[in-house]
């Protein structure tokens, strides 16, 4: 029997968010005085956000690695205080609770519009990759950011299905669209937002 091969596209991706995530830990192990600067957070979200995008893009399916990573880099921020530009010396688990509240309410909606699509439909039109993607996001940003962050990834997507009808030259409804690398622009864009 042969060995299972790891797709590419999910090797990059794991190189990417490691390399990430290394980064990070090492800024908190190492540069604990003062504040945190924003820039490294902001840096460690888009590498991970461009291997995930990358990944959908090219695939068509967000793997749980991938969203695991962004969920935990998340969290970490969050209880770290880094999140809200505390120092990473600043241990703040009790601001876990509104985070992990935001990331369920972010989560559910994308599942009810998962499932009401399929209701009316009869076709999956949201992956579960994007449910999950969306519940992480929730992690990073604050429930005041939902709307903009639907907003930014739906205009978006609709953005890009336009310049395919316009390439194409014909509008095909059936044609998939990776959702991924337009959840991470969202998330990103609101991020940066919500950083200043």
């Amino acid at each position: 029997m042969k060995p299972a091969r790891l797709d590419p596209a999910i090797a990059q991706t794991l190189v990417i968010a490691g390399l990430c995530a290394t980064a990070w830990i090492a800024r908190i192990v190492l540069g604990t005085e003062g504040a945190y600067p924003p820039i490294v957070l902001s840096g460690v979200l888009l590498g991970v956000l461009l291997a995930i995008a990358h990944v959908d893009f090219l695939a068509y399916r967000i793997p749980d690695l991938c969203n695991l990573a962004l969920a935990a880099l998340g969290a970490g921020a969050v209880v770290l205080g880094i999140r809200d530009g505390a120092s990473p010396a600043d241990f703040v688990p009790e601001a876990l609770v509104p985070a992990l509240a935001s990331a369920l309410i972010y989560g559910a909606l994308f599942w009810g519009v998962r499932a009401a699509f399929f209701w009316w439909r009869g076709v999956v039109g949201l992956g579960l990759g994007d449910v999950k993607f969306a519940a992480a996001a929730g992690l990073w940003l604050p429930i005041e950011a939902l709307p903009g962050f639907v907003l930014v990834a739906s205009a978006s997507g609709l953005a890009w299905a336009a310049v395919q009808h316009a390439r194409q030259g014909k509008l095909d409804l059936h044609r998939r669209l990776a959702f991924g690398p337009h959840l991470a622009l969202s998330l990103w864009c609101n991020w940066l937002i919500a950083s200043l």
